[in-house]
């Protein structure tokens, strides 16, 4: 049995508690680094915002949280610019990271996280094709780097992972505008802008998964029967 089973609670409160401990740490890097990092990437002139980008593709490429320098990036382009910059680089950074997955060989990159996490989502995209890979974008408990890497072990066409990338990092990056919206405004504000945002987050999810899961399973037990 897996943990999942033994422990529903517990599988749902760790990836919450995760995602409130990275987005903490980030705000801590942000407060006592944010000069420093401003001051790296505007020494670049006009390149900065390539620098900026590059950056952020690098982050998404290795398994290393890209929170803080998503919200310096706001804190230095603003809110909309800063996002629309680090959804660009993250979408460059997935899109390496499958295909240096690729070059790689399945060996070395599977040493990255457990067989059992990988023979979860090898089934679950096998079993329900792009909505499947859709839905694990939108799934709190499965991380953005593993699944850029699953990708390039699966040998997904790059289309479908693109749109699906696309999609599944909108959610994010509007809690990470309301986390920065709530840092200009105080550090109480802060911390209800980080409440409200990641209970707004797992509300959207919970729904998505508790129709997905219900459709696709129907749907694959349906097909298993008939056979």
């Amino acid at each position: 049995m897996s943990i999942s089973k033994k422990h529903p609670v517990l599988w749902r409160i760790v990836p919450i508690f995760v995602s409130v401990l990275l987005i903490g740490l980030s705000v801590w890097v942000f407060i006592a680094y944010r000069n420093s990092f401003s001051v790296i990437i505007q020494s670049f002139g006009m390149f900065g915002v390539v620098v900026a980008i590059l950056l952020m593709a690098l982050l998404c490429i290795i398994p290393v949280p890209a929170e803080f320098l998503i919200i310096v990036l706001m804190g230095m382009y603003g809110v909309y610019w800063g996002i629309f910059y680090s959804w660009i680089g993250s979408m460059i950074g997935a899109v390496i990271a499958m295909y240096v997955t690729r070059w790689l060989g399945q060996a070395r990159v599977r040493r990255l996280f457990t067989e059992q996490r990988q023979q979860q989502i090898d089934q679950w995209i096998s079993r329900r094709g792009t909505l499947g890979l859709l839905a694990l974008r939108f799934a709190p408990f499965v991380p953005y780097h593993v699944l850029n890497y699953v990708a390039g072990l699966m040998n997904i066409r790059l289309w479908p992972f693109l749109w699906t990338t696309a999609l599944g990092l909108i959610p994010f990056y509007i809690g990470m505008g309301g986390v920065f919206l709530g840092l200009s405004h105080g550090i109480v504000t802060a911390g209800i802008a980080v409440v409200v945002v990641l209970a707004v987050l797992g509300f959207v999810s919970y729904l998505l998964r508790k129709r997905w899961l219900k459709a696709f399973l129907g749907h694959t037990s349906d097909e298993h029967d008939q056979k």
